[in-house]
């Protein structure tokens, strides 16, 4: 009982990794090999933007923005988004995060650096 209970939390603590979208990759029990934090993706917000990290101001601007959740056709049904002190991939950079399932507006703030999203969500600016 007790190796299939530690499975499962390994297990639980991979995909959470994947969810967060930590720059580090786990191997084994004790090891950790780093990797640079995720890049910016450049590009107009137009419709709406989907995954990847994108850098407040040069690529959006601050304020509310929501989504309707995961589109139907994704491979999860849930979305990640994280407010970023800066894009180096380290835990500390976090100022806010969570996973959604179904609509949710996030306020980006004027001094956050980016904002990072996985998942099939599209976000919109709201108002």
């Amino acid at each position: 009982m007790k190796v299939a209970v530690g499975i499962l939390a390994g297990a639980v603590a991979v995909i959470a990794l994947l969810f967060a979208g930590c720059s580090a990759l786990v191997v084994g029990a004790a090891s950790a090999v780093d990797t640079p934090g995720p890049a910016p993706v450049a590009g107009p917000i137009g419709d709406g933007f989907t995954a990847g990290v994108r850098l407040v101001g040069p690529d959006f601007p601050p304020g509310a923005y929501s989504t309707s959740g995961p589109a139907t056709d994704s491979a999860l049904d849930v979305c990640y988004w994280a407010r970023l002190s800066d894009t180096s991939g380290e835990f500390d950079a976090l100022i806010a995060n969570d996973v959604v399932q179904g609509p949710a507006v996030v306020t980006v703030e004027a001094d956050d650096v980016a904002f990072e999203t996985t998942g099939g969500c599209v976000w919109v600016p709201s108002g």
